[in-house]
């Protein structure tokens, strides 16, 4: 059976032996049936075995191993909750993938979660031209501003803080897709939010990114050309065995750092942390 979604603008069929289920997220990102910018297939392998590949490890994490070797990357994909590798797909360039998993992990990769889990989200923005960006994401009148941090740096808070302040909503505690259009820069929602439990379907023109650093004041300072360049590419979600995703990163996060302002928000967790980043925007 198919299931349809939206996300950022690209259209995606799952083609698999069930509609998937949806948790929150997701089923605010499901549509009708339409013509599709990429697939997955979700086949289970009865005698799952995984295809024998004499490739070297690129990328290892609980969850994945990519393997890479004779021009190709096998990935192997494990369930959070155990130890065994359940689920394999072949990385291959295109708009298409297939993820032969394990009948008795059906539970999982029938989920809308867990497909897109195994599938990388960030490899489907990547085919689609978008990226992943680690942040939280307010629509502030109509426009997107998005707060950075490594996890635990107060990105979520700020945000929380911009809700209370200045009227803002969050439409994303954890997580944005970031677009380069002619008219500048698009933030896109997305149905992936970490723990903050918000994942709203928005998308709006974006404005500026600070980069949250904890301090005893508030005050906001534009970065450089080449800090906003590294700000912006640390947080970006990165295939970092995929040399055409790196360099189209490298690119994308250049471009950005020389066309949009961004700045290094040195805060407090109070309203004068908000009105710190507001003088700075009133200011463009």
């Amino acid at each position: 059976m198919q299931s349809h979604y939206k996300i950022a603008g690209i259209s995606i069929r799952v083609d698999a032996p069930t509609e998937l289920s949806d948790n929150e997220g997701f089923s605010l990102y499901r549509v009708n049936p339409q013509p599709e910018d990429f697939s997955i297939s979700l086949i289970p392998d009865q005698d799952f075995a995984i295809p024998p590949f004499d490739g070297k490890p690129v990328f290892s994490d609980p969850m994945h191993l990519v393997l890479q070797g004779e021009g190709k990357c096998l990935h192997l994909f494990r369930i959070p909750s155990t130890r065994g590798v359940s689920a394999w797909n072949w990385l291959e360039p295109g708009n298409s993938l297939e993820i032969h998993y394990h009948p008795g992990a059906e539970s999982y990769y029938l989920n809308s979660t867990g497909c897109f889990n195994c599938a990388g989200i960030e490899r489907i923005l990547f085919e689609g031209g978008k990226f992943l960006f680690h942040c939280s994401y307010v629509d502030d009148r109509g426009g997107g501003v998005l707060f950075s941090a490594p996890s635990g740096g107060g990105k979520t808070t700020q945000a929380s803080l911009w809700e209370r302040y200045a009227g803002a909503t969050m439409v994303n505690g954890d997580r944005a897709v970031l677009e380069k259009t002619q008219d500048g820069y698009t933030v896109h929602g997305l149905p992936i939010a970490g723990s903050s439990g918000v994942f709203l379907n928005r998308s709006l023109p974006l404005k500026a990114i600070f980069i949250v650093k904890k301090a005893a004041e508030n005050r906001a300072v534009r970065l450089s050309q080449q800090e906003a360049f590294q700000a912006v590419f640390s947080e970006l979600t990165i295939n970092t065995w995929n040399h055409p995703f790196v360099l189209s990163a490298v690119d994308f996060a250049m471009n950005l750092a020389a066309k949009l302002p961004v700045f290094r928000l040195e805060c407090r967790i109070d309203q004068g942390a908000v009105e710190a980043a507001k003088r700075e925007l009133e200011q463009l």
